[in-house]
């Protein structure tokens, strides 16, 4: 999927994951809209209420008023979930390495990549650097 756009329709309990292709060597599959299945399990429970991504790295975030933070690969395969008291306000990546600053309660954590990124995804980001 590289060079391509990706969509990401949220809604708690039923996040869509959609690609556009542009070009393809075949013509039927030029300038459509692909669904990617994905599995519903790991959801937010109550109303999403921000959404950062990380194009670099194939990963978005998502935060709800459920207390929940929620990393995602772009296949929306979970790669962590963080949990909060309260809920939440604002997520977003704040460098390259995919820190990431909540907003929660009048309050603003940072979580640093290497606390809660994969450690295969470390050593790939690290080798690309």
């Amino acid at each position: 999927m590289k060079d391509q756009l990706m969509y990401f329709c949220f809604f708690a309990g039923d996040t869509e994951v959609f690609y556009w292709q542009e070009e393809s060597s075949d013509p039927e599959e030029a300038r459509k809209l692909f669904h990617i299945a994905t599995e519903k399990l790991d959801e937010h429970e109550d109303e999403i209420t921000c959404v950062d991504s990380i194009p670099q790295l194939g990963m978005y975030i998502t935060g709800s008023k459920d207390g929940t933070v929620k990393v995602w690969n772009k296949l929306k395969e979970m790669l962590r979930e963080i949990k909060f008291p309260e809920a939440i306000n604002s997520v977003i990546f704040v460098n390259p390495k995919a820190d990431i600053l909540i907003g929660h309660g009048g309050k603003v954590s940072r979580v640093l990549a290497e606390d809660y990124k994969p450690l295969e995804n470390l050593k790939l980001h690290s080798e690309q650097a």
